[in-house]
């Protein structure tokens, strides 16, 4: 194009120029000779067989398709090898065209078989061959987008059982009607693999081990097969049958480049072939139209040879895509537009940019497909526009430079009525032989209305249309025409949208709606009144379908979804990725992708709520994990065994009977609604240990989640949407709640405070649902704060319990253990220094009696009031405490100070007299105090007789006893007690020894072996209490507490009375 238009105005220029025209013809002619040149090398004409071109296949074929007498079938004419050739290996590629698929959804490619079984003999062994081969192009009704190759290669002849059938995966790319698809299919023996190649794409490389065991297991080493044999044909002609194109189907469309070769092709070389880079030609058998004959002559008149340009087969995709016409899309609309065929708005910046869409205008303008008045070809609307300021142009995106606008000669003349940018074409000569596009000039236009638009970097279009029911008649998947359809004046020229199956939807002028019909009925069809395009979530009149229940009409919300299998159409037929569907964020402009976020799906007919899930395969139960988290530990009561936590139970299982839809990686993004969650089945657990048995709840509290690990399948074209469906026996829910629960806790005081309590909550099912539900512990988890009003937390565990109905309960546990200082500060360490006051009193002197007996009852009753005041704060129980052991014990040590004290008293003197507050007070050696004053009768009972004191010098009581004098007193009771006479010395010296020596080791004794034996338990919990008690009782350790506490003292006070002797 380019070069003719130079020629063009080369020619202008030399009119009016002296120049050797000899010279400038020798100039034109060379460049058409390059011309012509370069066209016939790239453009390579087929002969083409073209079948049912007028899509008038009537299903005569479809009911034995392999039958001769009723398909299109068509066989080589000619001996392409010699009888009993035997072959190695073998390469096949064909191209095809498919203007509608048929009603079985796939059509033949070729098949090679013999008539008869066949082997070989060679050297005297027979060898059996290769029976037949195929390769058939497979749409799958359920998505006809997709290709399944295959080949079928007997393994004997005569033994249908044995046959191989290889199957090769679908196509990423997808197989579509009005497309040219090209494969090839190599088999080899020596390498043992079979492969097909589809569209550059290789759909297997796959080796047939099983398929090529040695001939003692009458597996084939080899094949060959013969050409052809003898078919009689209804018109009484023979022809001989073996290899068939166009078997199955039939094919509606094109078929051509059928090339054969004795040897295997690289996969590199079929890529090349089936991405049009090559045409090699077959050495068995290359392309030749007439070696192939019809044999069924009945179907001569739906079969005719057709030439074909090779430059159709691969189409470049063109960087541009325009949609011409008034009703394409608005200024507020057009990026969304471009943006639902994968692209964007045509960026007219510079005038490269504008010169480079020039090119793409002339292209068109050169194709004869266009309508032919052309008054509206070239005008599009652009996102330029001076809203803001009157001739300040600006882009939607701010960052885009001023535009470097070419503007029509009388333009911009629109002032503030027309503030929007629009490009049209300027066509010279129009009308006449030599009309060509002169230019692209900018217009101003309103920005109100409908104009035309041109998108660039868009991507294939495929559309699916979402909604109907399986057994639709519709096509349900199309691709857009590369042509518009419409009037010639240009209003209402469309693009048009062909399917698979013959369908087209294409916009009505008269009717004005868009109208998706067929030519072979008139009275199934359906329409949708959008004025633009009808992509997106729209309401649509469907007319007697087979999904219509109330047959006619029926209004029905269907989608047009230009979008992938991994993206998600909005309602605006926009397509954003599936991982945005529902992800919290509004990625479609009409936040489509944010409604409908319901992830559970069940059959309302067939789920059962109230019952259990059945188990997976292999078990015997449906397996719920239980989960917990201790969040906070609120309160402890000791006295009344409770205690109250905060914790959030999770519970996990999977449902075989959900399907889930849509679920995420990211499983914070997979949550449940409490709609959803009421309709579920959900285990309910008991929690064991409470007051009243408490029960697990679904509410507004409850959270679910369920969680992506297994594979999706996706929605078929019978739902309005593109659906990621996940198995429930993959995918597990996940639902938790957090309680606040007061459970009974069994404190064990008896190691109190070297004790460790274990409270325990325990979570269960009923003996009903445990019959078909096991509970497991899963994991656990404590994030409150360590440390404890009373208590510290030792650590946490989770196992699984066996109860007395041999079901499995799941028990939290939460190790206390107590902080020893407090305990020490407030309850030991008062009591040690009370007895160290107490014992200390052994070394006053012998006359402070009295502050000895005053000074050991005090000590005793602190004590008995400490005693008091921690039993009271415990619980009571029916067993001693270790803090009660104490105690006692710290009571004991001064009752037995004030009664050694006492005894060693009344060893001092047989009869004396004592002070009692200025009284003199007599007793007998007995201890019996003497009454002088028994006998003396009191006549007058209001007159008390004063006491008397005699002095010591008249052999009465000595004053300076009770002198307040403390020096002079102190020095009269040293008089006194020396002066006392005692016979019992050596008794009072071991009552001294017991005081300074006995009861202080007891008393050591007893503090190491209560610590010893408290830290041993608080530094292990483990320790049981017989472990101890086996310890203390065993008669080693009581012969040397013996030994140790009484008879080592006394051995050393023998042993000091004898040296003093």
């Amino acid at each position: 194009t380019h070069i003719r238009q130079w020629l063009q105005e080369n020619q202008k220029k030399h009119r009016t120029t002296k120049i050797d025209n000899n010279k400038m013809w020798r100039s034109i002619i060379f460049w058409w000779c390059l011309l012509f040149c370069f066209k016939g090398c790239t453009n390579k004409i087929m002969k083409a067989l073209l079948a049912f071109e007028d899509l008038d296949y009537d299903g005569s074929a479809g009911s034995e398709p392999w039958n001769v007498n009723s398909g299109i079938w068509h066989t080589i004419k000619r001996e392409m090898i010699e009888p009993g050739r035997k072959f190695k290996e073998l390469t096949i590629c064909f191209r095809t065209y498919s203007l509608a698929f048929n009603e079985l959804g796939f059509y033949g490619g070729f098949n090679l078989e013999d008539g008869e079984p066949m082997t070989i003999e060679t050297n005297g062994y027979t060898e059996p061959i290769l029976k037949a081969m195929s390769v058939s192009l497979e749409a799958p009704s359920e998505n006809p987008f997709d290709i399944m190759g295959w080949f079928w290669a007997s393994r004997m002849g005569h033994d249908e059982t044995k046959n191989e059938w290889s199957f090769f995966r679908k196509s990423k790319q997808g197989m579509n009607a009005q497309e040219w698809h090209h494969t090839c299919m190599v088999y080899s023996v020596p390498k043992k693999t079979t492969g097909i190649v589809f569209n550059g794409e290789i759909l297997a490389n796959r080796n047939q081990s099983d398929a090529w065991a040695t001939t003692e297991d009458n597996f084939y080493t080899s094949f060959a097969f013969e050409p052809f044999h003898k078919v009689t044909l209804d018109d009484g002609n023979e022809y001989k049958r073996g290899m068939r194109i166009l078997e199955h189907g039939p094919l509606m469309g094109y078929f051509t480049d059928f090339q054969i070769w004795d040897q295997t092709l690289s996969y590199e070389e079929m890529v090349g072939i089936t991405t049009c880079q090559s045409f090699p030609e077959g050495s068995l058998l290359p392309w030749n139209i007439d070696d192939w004959v019809l044999l069924n002559t009945s179907h001569s008149d739906k079969v005719r040879r057709v030439d074909v340009d090779s430059n159709l087969f691969c189409p470049k995709l063109s960087k541009y895509l325009y949609f011409p016409g008034k009703n394409a899309a608005t200024f507020e609309t057009i990026q969304q537009f471009c943006q639902m065929f994968g692209g964007e708005v045509v960026n007219t910046t510079t005038k490269e940019q504008v010169k480079d869409t020039l090119g793409f205008f002339s292209d068109l303008w050169a194709n004869q497909n266009w309508p032919k008045d052309r008054d509206q070809m070239g005008m599009f609307l652009t996102i330029w526009n001076d809203n803001e300021m009157e001739g300040n142009w600006t882009h939607v995106d701010a960052s885009e430079p001023p535009p470097d606008i070419i503007w029509h000669l009388i333009e911009p003349n629109g002032e503030k009525g027309e503030n929007c940018l629009q490009y049209t074409l300027v066509v010279a000569n129009k009308g006449t032989e030599n009309e060509k596009i002169s230019s692209l000039v900018g217009r101003d236009y309103s920005c109100k209305g409908e104009r035309a638009i041109l998108c660039e970097n868009t991507r294939k279009f495929i559309g699916t249309l979402y909604g109907l029911c399986k057994v639709t008649s519709f096509d349900t998947n199309f691709i857009m025409s590369q042509k518009p359809s419409g009037i010639d004046d240009g209003s209402e020229i469309r693009r048009f949208f062909a399917g698979n199956f013959g369908w087209e939807l294409a916009w009505d002028n008269d009717q004005k709606y868009w109208k998706l019909a067929t030519k072979a009925t008139n009275d199934t069809y359906a329409t949708q009144a959008d004025t633009t395009y009808p992509l997106g979530r729209k309401e649509w009149s469907v007319f007697n379908d087979k999904c219509n229940t109330r047959g006619g009409m029926e209004v029905m919300f269907l989608t047009f979804s230009p979008c992938r299998e991994n993206e998600f159409t909005c309602d605006s037929g926009n397509c954003v990725p599936m991982e945005m569907r529902c992800d919290q964020k509004e990625d479609c402009k009409d936040v489509s992708d944010e409604k409908n976020c319901l992830i559970v799906f069940v059959d309302p007919q067939k789920y059962l709520k109230d019952k259990p899930p059945p188990a997976l395969a292999g078990e015997e139960k449906t397996e719920v994990k239980v989960r917990v988290d201790l969040l906070q530990i609120l309160t402890l009561s000791v006295v009344e065994m409770k205690i109250t936590t905060k914790y959030n139970l999770y519970l996990e299982w999977v449902d075989p009977r959900i399907i889930f839809y849509n679920l995420k990686e990211n499983k914070n993004l997979n949550g449940l609604v409490q709609a959803e969650l009421e309709k579920m089945w959900i285990p309910k657990i008991i929690f064991a240990n409470t007051q009243s048995n408490k029960f697990s709840n679904v509410d507004e509290k409850s959270i679910g989640i369920v969680t992506r690990k297994g594979t999706y399948t996706q929605s078929t074209v019978d739902e309005k949407e593109n659906i990621y469906k996940f198995k429930g026996d993959s995918n597990p829910i996940l639902v938790s709640r957090v309680y606040e629960t007061e459970w009974i806790c069994e404190y064990d005081m008896r190691w109190y405070p070297f004790d460790t309590q274990w409270c325990t909550m325990q979570f269960k099912t009923t003996e009903d649902l445990g019959i078909f539900v096991n509970l497991t512990a899963d994991s656990h988890l404590y994030s409150g704060p360590m440390e404890l009003t009373q208590y510290f937390v030792r650590g946490t565990r989770l196992y699984m319990q066996k109860t007395e109905n041999d079901l499995f309960s799941v028990v939290f546990e939460v190790a206390l253990g107590r902080r020893l200082t407090a305990t020490f500060l407030t309850a030991f360490l008062p009591t040690i220094l009370l007895n160290i006051i107490g014992h200390a009193t052994n070394y006053f002197k012998t006359f402070f009696f009295e502050a000895v007996v005053t000074v050991n009852l005090t000590v005793m009753l602190v004590l008995t009031t400490m005693f008091i005041n921690i039993s009271s704060s415990l619980p009571v129980t029916s067993y001693v405490k270790m803090i009660d052991l104490w105690l006692i014990f710290n009571l004991i040590l001064p009752f037995c100070e004030v009664l050694l004290h006492t005894y060693k008293d009344m060893l001092r003197d047989e009869g004396r007299e004592v002070n009692h507050h200025g009284r003199i007070r007599k007793f007998d050696a007995d201890g019996n105090e003497i009454d002088e004053d028994a006998e003396v009768e009191v006549t007058d009972s209001n007159q008390v007789e004063p006491i008397k004191i005699v002095e010591s010098a008249n052999g009465g009581f000595d004053l300076n006893l009770i002198s307040r004098q403390e020096d002079t007193q102190v020095k009269a009771l040293q008089d006194y007690y020396s002066n006392v006479k005692t016979i019992r010395v050596k008794r009072l010296e071991l009552l001294d020894t017991m005081g300074h020596v006995i009861i202080p080791r007891i008393a050591l004794t007893f503090v190491a072996l209560f610590w010893t034996i408290g830290l041993t338990k608080y530094s292990n919990p483990d320790v049981t209490v017989d472990l101890v008690l086996d310890f203390i009782t065993s008669p080693l350790a009581i012969v040397g507490g013996i030994v140790t506490v009484i008879f080592v003292p006394l051995f050393k006070c023998c042993y000091s009375r004898c040296c003093k002797r």
